[in-house]
């Protein structure tokens, strides 16, 4: 993620113990979102209150920290097939080659990208 401003990542995110959901994380400041989206109706139930873990197709680990809902749930339908989706906003977007756990002591240096 050398550039991430005005940019689109896909990849799986955790959005319940155990079950992990097809995202898009887009980058771009004030509209910073994730949109998740699965076959069937689902709930966003962060591990963490508000944090949400991910892994993007490049396998870089990302950790999205006080997200809010700003859309959903919603469903969209295709003939046959069906499916549900979120959106959400992200406060702070950390990545990384690991997880951030928010709320333990773990952070050693940060770098912001405005």
């Amino acid at each position: 993620m050398d550039s991430t401003e005005n940019s689109k990542w896909a990849g799986q995110f955790a959005v319940a113990p155990g079950k992990d959901d097809y995202g898009e994380l887009t980058i771009s400041g004030a509209t910073t979102s994730l949109y998740l989206r699965d076959k069937c109706d689902f709930t966003v139930q962060p591990f963490s209150p508000g944090s949400i873990k991910g892994v993007l197709h490049d396998l870089t680990k990302v950790t999205l920290i006080q997200c809010i809902t700003t859309s959903g749930p919603g469903s969209g339908r295709n003939q046959e097939e069906s499916y549900c989706f979120y959106m959400l906003f992200p406060h702070f977007v950390v990545y990384g080659n690991t997880h951030v756990e928010p709320d333990f002591n773990s952070i050693r240096e940060i770098k912001f990208t405005v």
